[in-house]
């Protein structure tokens, strides 16, 4: 229970999450189809994927796709070779049947797109945010807001977190709760 968060490998950096799941683990998206000519470079996306692993304090998820569309084009995919150099004995291979039947006129797997999307319902705008307030955040903590960008809906905040760096955070895709004054609950 609890929120969900998401976040690129980079930002996840020095955070713990009870669960983290990890998507796209699959050659050309981690590691990252650039990086593939440098070993400088694919040492780093090693790197990030190790970051990613460690962030779970009980259990990991990691997923790749068998086929994705990459730039309208359906292409067969290759699970990430940093798969194959955990050790078989930590985790369990686990396949999900997805719509495999394949409607030849169209070129399109079945099921593949899972339905109609469904409307994403931010947050309501909480407005009751100005400079110097401290806040808590679900899983970064008590911060204090440091900057204000834009408003309403395009509200931005700058909030400095102890032991992180600041933060960009936008207030209504967040449950971030504004504390009283001297407040730290």
């Amino acid at each position: 229970s609890g929120p969900t968060v998401l976040m690129t490998l980079h930002s996840a950096k020095g955070l713990e999450f009870g669960a983290v799941l990890m998507t796209g683990c699959e050659e050309g998206l981690l590691p990252h189809g650039r990086s593939l000519d440098s070993d400088a470079d694919l040492e780093e996306e090693r790197r990030l994927f190790y970051v990613g692993l460690t962030r779970a304090k009980r259990r990991v998820f990691l997923s790749s796709a068998l086929r994705r569309r990459a730039r309208g084009v359906p292409e067969e995919r290759r699970p990430s070779r940093f798969l194959a150099e955990i050790p078989r004995e930590l985790f369990r291979d686990v396949r999900v049947p997805f719509g495999e039947e394949e409607d030849s006129e169209a070129g399109v797997v079945a099921g593949a797109s899972g339905g109609e999307p469904r409307a994403f319902n931010p947050a309501p705008v909480v407005s009751a945010f100005k400079l110097g307030q401290r806040v808590r955040h679900p899983t970064l903590g008590v911060g204090t807001v440091i900057g204000m960008e834009g408003g309403g809906e395009n509200l931005k905040l700058t909030i400095s977190f102890s032991g992180t760096r600041a933060r960009k955070i936008l207030p209504r895709y967040t449950h971030l709760r504004a504390l009283p004054p001297g407040g730290s609950s």
